[in-house]
C-alpha cells in the first residue's frame, strides 16, 4: 500500500482452480479501478542486464518503501520500492528470495507498463556479525546482522520502515523509528516481517528486519528482539 498516492498493489496468489499466479496488479482509490501492470523484462539496474520476473507465488507480501520527503541526498529523497517477500509456489515454500522493482513517477501514477524490471537482491557481502549470542535451534540469534540468505516465510505480516543508515548491530526499537529528526537523516529503507510459516509449514513468531540497498542490489537482515522476550515470554504465534 501507498499511503502518499492511496494506491493498493498486489502480486500473484491463486485463482479459483488453485494455480499459482505471477502477475502485478495496483488498486487506485481515486478511480476504484485495477490496473494489471508489466514490468519490463530488461532491468535498467547495474547489478543485471535480464531479469526473469518473480516465479508464480502466492502468501508473499509485497510493500512500498523510499520516497518520502527528499531530506536525504541534497533532497532528492529516495526511490520509491515495491518489495517482494517469500511466499509459495510450485516448489512449495521454497521461496526466501528478496525482489525490488524500482516505481517511476509515471509507473507509480496511471501507466500500465514499467520501464524498469523485478531485480532480485541477494544477501549483502559486508553484513556484520556482532557474535554476541548463540543462536537458538531453528532461530536467528537476537543481536545478529546476517549476510546468509532470509529464511523462507510466507503467510507472514510486512511492515515498511526506516532505519538510520549508520545503525548495524543494535536491536532497540528505536533502531526502526520513522522520526524525522537531525540524526535521522540518510535513512535506509527496511522491511520488517512478523510471524509466518516456513518450508516445512512450522509457524513462527519472531520479527526480521530487511533492509535494502537499491543502489547495490543487496539486502541484510537480522531478527530483533521484543521487550516481551527479553522478560522471558514470547508473543504468539501467528500468520
Amino acid at each position: 500500500m501507498d499511503s502518499t498516492t492511496d494506491t493498493l498493489y498486489a502480486f500473484g496468489g491463486q485463482d479459483s482452480s488453485q494455480a499459482f499466479l505471477g502477475d502485478l496488479w495496483k488498486y487506485e482509490a481515486s478511480t476504484q479501478e485495477w490496473t494489471e501492470l508489466k514490468p519490463s523484462l530488461i532491468s535498467s539496474h547495474s547489478s543485471s542486464l535480464i531479469q526473469r520476473p518473480p516465479s508464480p507465488r502466492a502468501a508473499a507480501s509485497l510493500s512500498v518503501v523510499g520516497g518520502g520527503g527528499g531530506r536525504k541526498d541534497g533532497g532528492r529523497g529516495r526511490d520509491k520500492l515495491l518489495v517482494l517477500i517469500g511466499g509459495f509456489g510450485r516448489q512449495g515454500a521454497k521461496e526466501n528470495e528478496v525482489w525490488g522493482l524500482k516505481l517511476s513517477d509515471d509507473n507509480g501514477g496511471s501507466g500500465e507498463r514499467f520501464e524498469n524490471g523485478w531485480v532480485r537482491l541477494v544477501p549483502a557481502s559486508s553484513a556484520v556479525d556482532s557474535g554476541k549470542e548463540e543462536e537458538e535451534e531453528g532461530t536467528p540469534s537476537r543481536s545478529r546482522s546476517t549476510s546468509g540468505g532470509l529464511p523462507a516465510r510466507w503467510h507472514h505480516v510486512a511492515v515498511p520502515v526506516n532505519t538510520p543508515a549508520t545503525t548495524t548491530t543494535t536491536t532497540s526499537s528505536s533502531s526502526f523509528s520513522s522520526s524525522s529528526s537531525e540524526e535521522g537523516r540518510g535513512r535506509k529503507d527496511a522491511v520488517v516481517i512478523v510471524g509466518g510459516s516456513d518450508e516445512v509449514g512450522k509457524d513462527h513468531n519472531e520479527a526480521l528486519l530487511v533492509e535494502i540497498d537499491w543502489q547495490e542490489g543487496t539486502y541484510t537482515w537480522r531478527a530483533l528482539a521484543t521487550e516481551a522476550e527479553k522478560e522471558g515470554s514470547r508473543p504468539p504465534v501467528r500468520q
